[in-house]
């Protein structure tokens, strides 16, 4: 496979990426609510269920930059130290992964983008966290156009993986190449401008692909 876009949009969700020698590679994403104060709870559940990697949003972390914590490395995007603390996007990976990344973009306190060499080729992961619905629709579509504007940046040969709270119901209709069945019936406008997102950069929404458990 040369060319590969996915997006998750679903807390707690994985991706296997198969490597050689049957090794996989654990992504999730998560919404924490807030990185201050959390940060050990978080590692443990990635320790629990053995996540390499991934993409947190809402970390109400300010600035910029990487911070080490144990055998994980957190890389962050957040509002400026000026500013009250909200929204707010992290990746956070395991160490071993250190030496494969290639480049660091930190758009914003919504979108980040990492560039990991994986399996002889190159892999960005963009974690997300998208305004929720209550918010003015020009806030949306202002998000939207600043993560097409990092899609439009990328070689179409490369392998994407969005991690992100989207704040969207997308409805269980079934869109080919985009959504299975698999999702409440409920659509909103972040859904359909997410939906709109997909078709326009051939990505496809994991999570629809398969049931989940029932949640309480």
């Amino acid at each position: 496979m040369t060319h590969a876009r996915t997006l998750e949009n679903r807390i707690g969700e994985r991706i296997g990426k198969r490597k050689p020698k049957h090794h996989t590679t654990r992504i999730a994403c998560w919404n924490i609510t807030s990185w201050n104060g959390r940060d050990q709870e978080i590692i443990i559940e990635m320790k629990k269920h053995n996540i390499d990697i991934c993409g947190i949003s809402e970390t109400k972390k300010k600035g910029q930059g990487t911070s080490k914590y144990g055998e994980f490395i957190l890389i962050y995007s957040g509002k400026a130290k000026s500013e009250r603390a909200h929204s707010g996007v992290g990746i956070l990976l395991h160490d071993k992964y250190t030496q494969s990344i290639e480049d660091i973009e930190y758009i914003n306190d919504r979108v980040l983008k990492i560039s990991l060499k994986m399996n002889n080729t190159t892999t960005h992961l963009i974690s997300t966290y998208a305004p929720d619905i209550s918010k003015p629709r020009a806030e949306t579509e202002n998000f939207y156009q600043q993560l097409q504007n990092v899609m439009d940046n990328i070689n179409p040969k490369h392998e994407i993986i969005i991690l992100a709270d989207l704040n969207a119901r997308i409805g269980n209709d079934a869109i080919p190449g985009i959504k299975q069945k698999y999702n409440e019936a409920i659509v909103n406008e972040n859904g359909e401008a997410l939906i709109d997102f997909c078709a326009r950069n051939e990505m496809r929404i994991n999570n629809t692909y398969f049931p989940h458990k029932d949640q309480q």
